[in-house]
């Protein structure tokens, strides 16, 4: 499973476009009055101005060079304030042989930079906006984690990951750099106090044909192109 485009909602785009574009330096490729777009690898981060009422808060993840967790840490403390897990700003994840930062951008949303220590993208050298290689995870949050991952298994072959297993609150869907991070509705996003909440959102996938999905209880919208 590839990401191609990944489409959120905010309150705040203006502040949103000065952060991911001029604080983080991430590659501008479009933009109008109500939404902007930025490259994070060969993927699409779209942020469009919110039609929804409420402030729209999402959880996503981007992979960095898997022996860069360190250089990224003090990369990010230049301008973010880090979320921390038992007072430690890099968290490891033995059981994914991962390690992770978090921090919230202007608009609340949860972001993560994640070492992903069985992918072979090593980076030697100072670590800048390049080293931001391609979104990883894109979370989700649904009533029922089991219901949601029948149906995106049957709309799109969408599989449990090796890695986890369905569980009353939470799943990882995909594959082990790429995953959809599936959340029951309310349970707070790691490592933060912040409820999950079904936010509008749009995800375009890699695939062999062109198919659209929509959640038929939620503003999820899913799509697969095959590459271009």
């Amino acid at each position: 499973m590839r990401f191609l485009e990944v489409t959120f909602q905010t309150m705040a785009l203006i502040p949103m476009k000065e952060f991911y574009v001029d604080v983080l330096g991430l590659t501008e490729i479009e933009a109008d009055e109500n939404s902007f777009a930025v490259k994070i690898g060969t993927e699409i981060l779209r942020f469009t101005t919110a039609t929804t009422d409420g402030t729209p808060r999402y959880h996503f993840a981007i992979n960095i060079p898997e022996n860069q967790v360190t250089e990224a840490e003090a990369w990010l403390e230049q301008w973010v304030e880090l979320l921390p897990f038992k007072d430690r700003n890099c968290i490891d994840f033995p059981d994914w042989n991962a390690k992770a930062l978090y921090f919230h951008d202007p608009a609340g949303n949860i972001v993560e930079f994640i070492a992903r220590h069985d992918l072979p993208n090593a980076h030697h050298g100072p670590f800048g906006a390049h080293c931001l290689l391609n979104l990883s995870e894109v979370g989700l949050t649904v009533p029922s984690t089991l219901q949601f991952a029948t149906q995106i298994r049957a709309a799109f072959g969408v599989k449990v990951w090796e890695r986890s297993t369905v569980a009353s609150t939470f799943a990882a869907l995909g594959t082990g750099d790429r995953l959809l991070i599936v959340s029951r509705i309310n349970r707070n996003w790691f490592p933060t106090g912040v409820p999950g909440l079904p936010w509008p959102m749009e995800l375009v996938m890699e695939g062999d044909e062109n198919k659209v999905w929509e959640h038929p209880e939620l503003p999820y919208r899913f799509e697969t192109r095959p590459a271009s």
